[in-house]
């Protein structure tokens, strides 16, 4: 009976724990929107408030230099140097409030997809309803290349003025010879360019801040992740890999050996690949491994499982290389017939000196990476990550680096991490 309420008592606390995270993660998820919608009106009016200036500059001028007689080239060519000079401006404040609408767009994603991970253990095979608005409205926006369109809107108002200054200044060759008008021209055409390539360079910084933006996620409100590999590229990998070994093992039987949740987690997606190729009999096995320091201790497989078996060791990531390589000893030590080793994603330039030799049979994908951590696809963090933040990182759908905190490499040793 106390057993039964106490069981009870569990549940309904487990059910308010997850009640309050919901409610929680959806105030965030408003206030993503509230913000959103801020920065949308605020673009959309330095849009419309910027553009109706110039157009209105643009108009007045060449009204009022028709109406007058102008002695002088001079204004002729400031006015469009002003115009230039005003349209870089609303293009770099346009520009800020797009980078940050876009990092509110960002945030609202992750937030909706972090929703989904929630319900996805509690709803399981039931259909998802959830927050997709920022997710749909993001794949719009790439689709579209709304920022290209508004680049080329900005370039035309700077080939206008530069235009515009240009058929003044024939004009007022043609009615008037008081002064020459050349050293005019050459300002006006040398104002243009450096307008021209003002907004080259400041676009390709934006588009990389951009760019840099979408290859990043933050774990556990600290830990920011940017993408190295992403989905596509581990599935075409996995899927080489699969044929790789397919020819190698064809006309011989071999286990898998895997050695921690990250080669397991790969081992289950290579032999997903394996029995589309017709391999359904591919027999798993796991020996769990520690690490103290550079000395990696294996609690070995029943010998039965190895002996005069053709063992392929299976890892998601191979970087100091002594996880491995005493698994390969381990396994000749329990007379195993023949070792291969596979690895997801090997990274050479983490190698210890004891491990420099080191050679994988079946590689998918190479790094030269030679200090930060990889997470995501399996890999998680570390110790320093709570639990629920490396089960995060290793659910990432993409392989990653963690780049933030600063400190994060300086403050842990490899050590504390398994290869």
């Amino acid at each position: 009976m106390f057993a039964s309420k106490a069981s009870s008592d569990d549940i309904e606390s487990k059910d308010t724990i997850f009640t309050y995270e919901l409610e929680s993660l959806r105030d965030e998820w408003k206030e993503s929107r509230k913000t959103i919608d801020r920065f949308d009106k605020l673009s959309v009016d330095i849009r419309k408030y910027g553009f109706s200036v110039i157009a209105l500059i643009i108009s007045s001028s060449t009204i009022i230099f028709d109406a007058a007689e102008v002695n002088n080239p001079l204004p002729l060519t400031i006015v469009p140097m002003v115009i230039g000079i005003l349209t870089l401006g609303i293009y770099l404040a346009d520009s800020y409030y797009q980078v940050l609408l876009l990092s509110s767009i960002l945030h609202c994603r992750q937030l909706e997809n972090v929703h989904k991970e929630i319900l996805s253990d509690r709803i399981k095979k039931q259909m998802y309803f959830g927050w997709n608005l920022a997710n749909f409205i993001e794949d719009k926006v790439q689709k579209s290349r709304a920022y290209l369109y508004t680049i080329l809107i900005y370039v035309l108002f700077l080939l206008i003025s530069f235009l515009m200054g240009l058929f003044s200044l024939l004009s007022y060759q043609l009615n008037s010879s008081d002064y020459p008008i050349k050293p005019n021209i050459l300002i006006l055409s040398f104002s243009f360019l450096f307008s021209m390539l003002f907004l080259l360079v400041s676009s390709r910084a934006v588009s990389r801040l951009i760019r840099e933006m979408k290859e990043t996620e933050m774990i556990d409100n600290r830990f920011v992740i940017r993408k190295v590999f992403d989905k596509e590229t581990i599935t075409a990998a996995t899927k080489s890999l699969a044929g790789q070994i397919y020819e190698a093992y064809k006309d011989s039987n071999f286990k898998i050996l895997t050695l921690g949740m990250g080669g397991l987690y790969f081992a289950n997606k290579l032999i997903s690949e394996l029995r589309k190729k017709g391999m359904i009999n591919v027999e798993l096995i796991s020996a769990f491994s520690e690490r103290v320091g550079n000395i990696v201790s294996i609690e070995p497989p029943d010998k039965s499982d190895v002996a005069g078996e053709n063992i392929l060791i299976v890892d998601d990531l191979v970087s100091t290389g002594i996880t491995i390589q005493t698994a390969i000893e381990t396994c000749k030590i329990l007379d195993a017939q023949s070792v291969r080793t596979c690895a997801l994603l090997d990274a050479p330039k983490k190698r210890l000196d004891s491990a420099e030799d080191l050679v994988l049979d079946f590689v998918g994908l190479h790094s030269s990476e030679s200090k930060r951590f990889f997470v995501g696809s399996g890999l998680d963090g570390g110790k320093k990550m709570s639990e629920e933040a490396r089960d995060r990182a290793r659910l990432l759908p993409y392989i990653g680096v963690i780049v933030a905190p600063f400190d994060y490499e300086g403050t842990l040793s490899q050590n504390d991490f398994v290869d």
